[in-house]
């Protein structure tokens, strides 16, 4: 294995994650007796996305997502190993109004970065059917907060544009 990154991550690091049998950690750490003392950069992160994205719906709370937030402050800022920012986790699955909006709050700039799907989350708040979980007023609410938070951007790539908001292309 080699660690020449900071941010490498170590069959280890995702084996104790996954709380996998203490023989497949014993045969890891055989494999590369270092492992241990290699440090997971997702570790923090982790935390608030798996909260995220194994909580069932109706035990998801805007409260919970705070206080990760303020335990790990850099996770809502941080991709989680499947490429998704935290925001990006709540929008795809519909989670609760108070959670989207904790985590917009807490990182608005998540609002310009692309989703898996190549989507922005403005598109997604656009093209969403009103549901029992996102009613109109909330779906025209995080649209209006993330329209209100323009930043000077390309819409194709989100490189930095001189006086145009990455909107005026919608």
């Amino acid at each position: 294995f080699s660690t020449n990154c900071d941010e490498c991550i170590l069959p280890l690091h995702i084996a104790n994650e996954d709380e996998r049998s203490e023989e497949v950690k014993k045969a890891l750490l055989d494999a590369y007796p270092c492992a241990e003392e290699v440090e997971n950069p997702f570790e923090t992160t982790h935390q608030l996305h798996k909260f995220l994205q194994n909580k069932p719906l109706d035990q998801l709370d805007g409260d919970d997502v705070e206080d990760l937030i303020k335990m790990h402050p850099e996770a809502v800022r941080k991709r989680g190993r499947d490429g998704c920012l935290p925001l990006h986790i709540a929008i795809d699955r519909i989670a609760p109004p108070d959670v989207t909006w904790v985590l917009f709050d807490a990182y608005p700039q998540a609002g310009k970065e692309k989703m898996k799907d190549g989507k922005l989350p403005i598109e997604v708040f656009a093209e969403q059917k009103e549901t029992k979980d996102w009613p109109q007023v909330y779906l025209t609410f995080m649209a209006t907060n993330l329209l209100a938070n323009d930043m000077p951007v390309s819409i194709e790539d989100g490189t930095p544009k001189e006086n145009s908001g990455s909107w005026h292309a919608c």
